[in-house]
């Protein structure tokens, strides 16, 4: 009687310091741009959280892909089509 195969091991990054990674990844570190603010704090302008999740967001009314598609203007549009929803716990946003 066969057992079955062993599964294959895992795959894991190698053991190696952050700056190392890049090397690794065969591409050049990306850094993150220094903020714009005099003491050099980063600071929250915007926040998608809770039912309020959607406001700010532009939703798009134009194909630029030329396809079968049906575009909603506002977050109250999609909301009564079904495709975007905002609890204070979470937000859904699916196709139609």
């Amino acid at each position: 009687r066969r057992s079955a195969p062993a599964p294959p091991p895992a795959l894991a990054a190698p053991a190696a310091a952050p700056s190392q990674w890049s090397s690794w990844l065969g591409r050049p570190p990306v850094h993150a741009p220094a903020p714009e603010h005099g003491d050099g704090k980063y600071r929250l302008d915007w926040e998608a959280k809770g039912t309020n999740f959607f406001e700010g967001f532009d939703f798009l009314t134009t194909d630029g892909n030329h396809g079968a598609s049906d575009f909603v203007g506002s977050y109250e549009d999609a909301k009564k089509a079904g495709v975007a929803v905002a609890t204070g716990s979470h937000a859904i946003l699916r196709a139609g």
